[in-house]
């Protein structure tokens, strides 16, 4: 997203109102909100989002990345830890969700296992 938060909010509101329903508006619109600092209401529309792209994988992951960004770790979790409705492209989802718990500073499940094993 390009542009100041609140010039994105304003640009974006169209499209909200003309698509409710569409996954990506509402991800853009979280995303401008929560840049903005209105985290609450930029989370609302991420979980929207997401309740509404459960098959969009690329909506599931920047949602995530958003909440990572917001400092919201749990909700990314709860996010990439929902099963999709569709396994297609599932192994994106999966080298996805395995950046963002390294950018949370989570160890990966392979990470874990290595330390138990050291240990």
């Amino acid at each position: 997203m390009k542009g100041a938060p609140k010039e994105a909010i304003v640009a974006i509101e169209p499209a909200l109102k003309k698509y409710p329903n569409d996954p990506t508006v509402r991800l853009v619109h979280g995303q401008a909100l929560i840049k903005s600092g209105k985290i609450a209401e930029g989370a609302a529309e991420l979980e929207i989002a997401a309740k509404l792209g459960q098959k969009n994988i690329p909506v599931l992951i920047e949602a995530a990345r958003s909440f990572v960004e917001a400092k919201m770790n749990e909700r990314a979790i709860d996010l990439l830890g929902r099963p999709p409705n569709s396994t297609q492209n599932r192994p994106s989802l999966t080298r996805s969700s395995k950046k963002i718990y390294l950018d949370m500073g989570k160890p990966t499940r392979r990470q874990r296992s290595a330390r138990r094993s050291r240990n």
